[in-house]
Parts: structure tokens; sequence; C-alpha cells
């Protein structure tokens, strides 16, 4: 009997250091829709894999993402690893808000990402690694195939057809042909970088040897995006002002929009009753006669890149990049592909029929071509509210070229709080626009 109750204490022993064994891992996204549905199967198959290693989610709203970031793992009490696109890295590395992973990365696990998405997530030293890449995003041109058969390539010819279709009496919110997040500084890129815009340019060093980047807001192709938006968009009439993500998803989903231009994201939020087709960015032809335009160039947009980051309050370093690595694996890609409609950035995940034999995703890959990655230093971080502000004082009305000046210079002070005093010389004294080279 004593023999008995030594050997059963032994097994519970044993079987609670097991499960004492196990280490928690938790993971924030900002994912809705089937992106989120994809992200917890990936998560079910984890756990299921791994018995040392429990990956739990939070999926947070992602307007409120970057600021539960922020302040929450400084406090100890955020994600061990979370996802989002590269333009806050610089800011989050020189915060310390993120932990390098290189070292716990070989030669043969990085060459299983295409080489653009790793460089995203480079900062601040050569061989410096801050995420893994999960997928890249761009926009296209979504358009209902109930509608419209042949998408145009050029956008007077969308603008044309557009006009036929938009009804803005028409139900709840109108009936629109063309139609994208107007007042969000993301999608207006396209038109920027269209006319050959850049949105920084290196300038030199500061005194601790740090990059010093200066913004271009009040520049030629910035100023000519701004006239092309009112002159070739908004004022045809055939596009809503400022409507938001939900708004647009509702009206394609209604069929109550012809055209949106949209990313990857926007396949998973697609009612699917919907026929739909994608197109790459139109030719930025000239539809106005008074608008200045680019007849032979096609709109460009930013490419993103969504990473996996380590928090600098993991908990269990090599337990998050178990998780990280797993969540970028060809496995994973293939699910967020088939349920998220991701572009996988893991190069084995196209071996997949499901991944390689998407028509959808291959156009979003071969737009991704002429994409330009999105700036991931920190003086990114301070540009988003001054650039949409300027992009909305426009669409209120404000001459391009007045609402871009003022915004430059409330930029470049913000960068100079940044970067030290002195960094740019007489600001304030801007008598013409910027040079992009």
């Amino acid at each position: 009997m004593v023999r008995f109750a030594s050997t059963l204490m032994i097994v519970l022993l044993t079987v609670s250091a097991a499960f004492s064994a196990v280490t928690k891992v938790s993971l924030w996204h900002g994912y809705r829709g089937e992106e989120k549905r994809a992200i917890e199967e990936v998560a079910k198959m984890f756990n299921l894999a791994n018995s040392d290693v429990q990956v739990s989610l939070l999926a947070v709203p992602f307007d409120a993402l970057n600021d539960s970031l922020r302040v929450k793992i400084p406090q100890g009490n955020g994600p061990d690893v979370f996802i989002f696109a590269q333009d806050y890295t610089g800011s989050w590395a020189e915060s310390e808000i993120i932990l390098p992973i290189e070292s716990y990365l070989d030669k043969a696990t990085l060459a299983l990402y295409k080489p653009y998405t790793l460089q995203a997530f480079n900062y601040m030293y050569d061989e410096a690694l801050w995420a893994l890449p999960g997928s890249f995003k761009n926009i296209s041109l979504y358009y209902n195939k109930d509608l419209i058969r042949n998408p145009p390539q050029k956008m007077s010819e969308i603008i044309a057809e557009a006009k036929k279709f938009t009804n803005p009496k028409a139900g709840q919110f109108g009936r629109w042909g063309f139609a994208y997040e107007t007042g969000n500084f993301y999608f207006h890129t396209m038109w920027v970088q269209g006319f050959g815009g850049e949105i920084f340019k290196k300038i030199g060093k500061t005194k601790d040897n740090n990059p010093v980047y200066l913004p271009l807001l009040y520049s030629d192709p910035m100023i000519k995006a701004g006239y092309y938006v009112l002159n070739n968009v908004i004022k045809q009439q055939v596009c809503p002002i400022g409507p938001s993500g939900t708004l647009i998803t509702q009206l394609f989903n209604t069929g109550n929009a012809m055209f949106v231009v949209s990313g990857q994201w926007f396949r998973a939020e697609i009612d699917k009753r919907i026929n739909y087709g994608l197109s790459e960015l139109p030719y930025m032809d000239q539809i106005d006669p008074s608008a200045p335009s680019n007849p032979t160039a096609r709109a460009v947009p930013f490419i993103t890149v969504e990473g996996y980051f380590m928090s600098a309050c993991a908990k269990n370093q090599e337990a998050a990049v178990k998780v990280i690595k797993f969540f970028t694996s060809a496995a994973a890609g293939k699910i967020f592909a088939k349920i998220g409609k991701q572009t996988p950035a893991n190069n084995d995940a196209y071996k997949y029929a499901e991944v390689a034999n998407d028509d959808i995703s291959r156009i979003f890959s071969e737009a991704a071509k002429i994409a330009k990655p999105m700036p991931n230093q920190p003086e990114m971080a301070l540009t988003w509210d001054p650039a949409t502000s300027g992009l909305n004082d426009i669409l209120g009305g404000k001459k391009p070229e007045v609402a871009l000046k003022e915004r430059q210079i409330q930029l470049m002070k913000s960068i100079e709080q940044l970067r030290g005093k002195g960094v740019f010389a007489k600001y304030q004294e801007l008598s013409s626009p910027l040079s992009v080279k």
C-alpha cells in the first residue's frame, strides 16, 4: 500500500511538472473578418502541435493597437508577440518597444522569405531583423463583374464608366462608381508616387550619427497629387469624400460600388455572393483639362509587410520566436491565404495549389513589383498625422500648395523634437516646393 501511494505521488508530481512546464505566449493582432478566422485556425494548429508552448490570441481594434502597445509594453503587461506593418519599426526599436530576433534565426530560415519582405524590418544596423514577415499587402483595383466585365486601364475610362453608374441619392449611402478612402494618406500615396514622389530623402546625419530624413510633403509630386485628386476624382462626383473602410465594404457588398481601391484584407470582407475581379491600379491620364497629369504613369502604391514582432516584455524569448516562426511558416501561409486571402511572404507557401493557383493573389503579386516599400524609420511615425491632415485640408477646399507647406513645417518641427534642434535649416522660409532628388 505504501509502495502504491508512493508510485501514485510520483505520477502526480510528474503530471504536475509537465503542466507547469507549459509556456504561454500571448499574441495581439488587429485582424477582423476572415483574417481573424484564419489566425484563429493557425493558433489551433500550433497548440495541437506543441505541448511545451501554447499561444493565446487577443484581437485589438487596429486603430488602437499602436497606442496600446506603447502603453502596455513599457509597463510589462503587453503581449509577447504582436502583428503590425513595418512603418513603426524604427520608432519601436529606438523606444525599446521591440526586441531584435536575428540571433534566433539561421540563413536557411531567412532564405524561406521573399527578400524585400525581410528588408522591411531592417533598421539601425546592417544585420538587424525586428520581425519575421507573415504577408505583404498592396492596394489594387477591385471591380464588380456583374456591373462591368472588363476593367479599363486608364483613369479617364474608369471615371467615364463610373459616371454612368453613380447616383449619390440612391439608397442610404448612395451608389458610387469609384470608391476608396480618399481622406487616408496611405491610399493617397498611389497618386503621389505615380507622379514620382517620395515621402523622405536622406540629407545627412545628426551629431549622434543618426540619419536625418527630410520629409517631402511640400514637393511638386505631392502638390500635383493633391490637384489630381481634386480635379480628376472629387470634381467628377463619382467618389464619396472621406468614406471609412467599413462603409466602402458595405457599398461593395450591396452592389452600390462599381470600382473599389483596396488591399488584400478587403477580400476577406467581401460577401460571397459578390462576383468580383481584380486589376492593377490605373494609368493616371488626364480627365480635366485644367489638371496637371502624367499620362504615361500608373498609380504606384505602397507595399506594406505585416510582421510578427517580439515585444520587449516577452517573458520567454525562445518560446516567442517559436510562435513567430510557426505563424510565418508555409503551412500557416496556406491557411492565411485560403481563409484570410493574404499573400504570404514565405516562398514555400506557394508550393500549395491553393496559394499558387489563386488568380487574385497573382495579380497582387504582379502589382507589388512596382510598389514602393513603406518607410520604416521613426520619422514615418510622425508623418501620418500631418500628412493625413494636409490631405483633408485639400479635400476641404484649401489649395494643395498652401496646405502642404503648412503641414511640411509642422512635420519638420516634430522631427526636430526627435532628432534635435538645427537638423533642418530655415524651414520657415520655404519659398518653393522641395526637390525630390
